[in-house]
């Protein structure tokens, strides 16, 4: 464990993801104790709270003191609430088939300028099984040989919103019907975007594998 003034951050693996503890999320928070939080998720990619208990509100307001903008209702095919549009509900039902985001992918990456981040806030968990994983793309350009890497510097990505629902260009979205990318060519017409393949963290400056 790493205690710093504001909060205790707690490593769970070599290179992502930490938990943070000794900060209620529900309360406005101090601007050390923002900071704090930023760099952890700078550090490890992903941050976790555990025993959190929040309204929606309160989870807007959360996102908020990290700059992170409300989602445009037209990008995603995710509900928002009622009282509060910019939550999207990510549901499974007993009898669906596929899950939302089940494969490797990065948020809004088909946006000129991405999203900072998104915060996620678990209801109701199984008792087993349906993990989310992250994985730490600095450190997987840190691992790269020199001469991949310098081959790497020199492409850029094309990132397709409606790509995501193809399960020719995409293996992993094999459980989408060819009705349903149809549906998204319309939709997302148009919403791509160009990224190098290497970048360059805004905040801490280190390269990153960004497709």
């Amino acid at each position: 464990k790493m205690k710093n003034t504001a909060i205790t951050v707690r490593p769970l693996s070599a290179h992502t993801g930490a938990e943070i503890s000794d900060v209620d999320l529900s309360q406005p928070l101090a601007e050390q104790t923002c900071l704090e939080i930023r760099q952890a998720l700078n550090d490890w990619g992903a941050i976790f709270f555990r025993e959190q208990v929040l309204t929606p509100a309160q989870q807007v307001a959360f996102a908020r003191r990290f700059g992170i903008a409300e989602i445009d209702a037209h990008v995603t095919n995710m509900a928002g609430l009622e009282e509060q549009p910019e939550i999207k509900e990510v549901t499974r039902e007993a009898d669906d088939v596929r899950n939302i985001g089940g494969f490797w992918h990065m948020d809004q990456s088909f946006n000129a300028h991405p999203s900072f981040g998104s915060v996620l806030y678990a209801r109701e968990l199984p008792p087993y099984g349906g993990d989310t994983m992250f994985a730490h793309l600095s450190a997987a350009h840190d691992a790269l040989s020199p001469g991949l890497r310098a081959t790497l510097e020199t492409l850029s990505c094309v990132h397709v919103r409606s790509h995501a629902d193809s399960a020719a260009i995409n293996p992993a979205a094999s459980g989408i019907s060819a009705e349903t990318y149809a549906e998204s060519l319309i939709k997302f017409a148009g919403m791509e975007a160009i990224h190098p393949v290497i970048a360059q963290h805004p905040e801490s400056g280190r390269k990153v594998l960004y497709f």
